[in-house]
């Protein structure tokens, strides 16, 4: 009997076999299911297959929608993040790097999907050691949100935390030790004693 995995790998391979014979390859919808089963494939650790299929989605909305496009850069996000899944660190960040530039060219520094784009870029860039690139970015990602979602929204109070855990890995820790504590605060005048964050 097949599992709940591997049935649904088996039910979205015969959704994108139809898609591709009545709708084409390039098809937005075709595309969309290549990223689910893409998505469905690196859940069960088939990397390869997850990448292959990623690379194609991505390489078809590059020809047809241009490198600019949201869903385009969902997708170079989508591969970024699955090829440092692998170990393939400087081709992710590579990827990344060329996510970041066209969100800022697109939708400007402030913009939730250019700061997450920052955001994305920081961490691969500490989880390959490398504190100081990544700091000035994070920085940048708790000035905007502060800017832009205030001091005390649950994602700026993340992106405070996660900058207090980096300068401590840097042995800043009386900068770090002020983030935490002002994160802390905020949530706990925010949210409450009791709750889990």
């Amino acid at each position: 009997e097949m599992g709940k995995e591997e049935e649904a790998l088996h039910l979205q391979k015969e959704v994108l076999a139809a898609q591709r014979e009545t709708l084409g390859n390039k098809h937005p919808s075709t595309l969309t299911s290549i990223n689910f089963l893409a998505l469905l494939l690196s859940e069960i650790g088939r990397n390869e297959e997850a990448v292959s299929l990623q690379k194609e989605a991505l390489a078809i909305r590059r020809e047809t929608l241009g490198g600019m496009h949201p869903d385009t850069l969902t997708s170079i996000h989508n591969l970024s993040g699955l090829l440092f899944k692998i170990g393939k660190h400087e081709e992710a960040l590579s990827l990344q790097i060329e996510a970041l530039a066209a969100f800022r060219a697109n939708f400007g520094d402030r913009h939730p999907s250019t700061l997450l784009s920052i955001n994305n870029m920081a961490y691969l860039l500490v989880k390959t050691g490398k504190l100081e690139e990544a700091l000035p970015l994070q920085e940048e990602v708790v000035t905007a949100q502060r800017e832009t979602l205030g001091s005390k929204h649950p994602d700026t109070l993340n992106s405070i935390y996660v900058l207090a855990v980096l300068l401590s890995d840097m042995g800043r820790k009386f900068t770090a030790l002020s983030l935490f504590y002002e994160s802390l605060e905020a949530r706990r005048n925010t949210l409450g004693n009791g709750h889990l964050s």
